[in-house]
């Protein structure tokens, strides 16, 4: 597989390899293979990984030495959330305000955003609306990704 995986990044050299996740490598002792894959195909690799990524790749010298920079994971802002909605929604009026409430609710968390605009666009199919604001939904109404609370109810 990383064979196949040198010859289709050897075929652009301007196209990264991005792994998500690659703290799970560095947990499976895989660090070396991405090594590998870079070192014979000369393309660009972007990790992504939990906060103690830095501290596993530091462990595996010849992949530490091949690190170009650190780059520590940020909430996404207004701005970002705006191009999630214009990816994900492209059919659809988000307007501002909500897009604020997005980032809001969701913590600043792309994921979060994410599953609130596929709300969003379910909301939409089964309303058949297409213009939404913060005034279109309930307090209540987004995913924040809180567990419900127990509801007491009286003796």
């Amino acid at each position: 597989m990383s064979e196949c995986a040198i010859m289709a990044l050897g075929d652009d050299f301007n196209r990264p390899l991005i792994i998500d996740e690659a703290d799970k490598l560095a947990d499976k002792g895989m660090l070396e293979l991405v090594r590998e894959i870079h070192e014979h195909s000369q393309a660009p690799i972007v990790l992504i990984g939990e906060e103690q990524l830095p501290g596993k790749i530091l462990q595996v010298e010849r992949v530490h030495n091949r690190v170009l920079d650190w780059v520590p994971a940020e909430p996404c802002d207004h701005e970002d959330a705006r191009a999630l909605a214009n990816l994900f929604c492209p059919a659809l009026s988000i307007s501002d305000d909500l897009v604020d409430l997005l980032v809001e609710k969701s913590a600043g968390k792309a994921r979060r955003i994410h599953v609130n605009l596929n709300r969003i666009i379910e909301h939409a199919r089964s309303t058949g609306e297409d213009s939404f604001s913060a005034g279109s939904f309930e307090q209540g109404w987004f995913f924040t990704g809180e567990p419900p609370r127990r509801i007491r109810r009286a003796a």
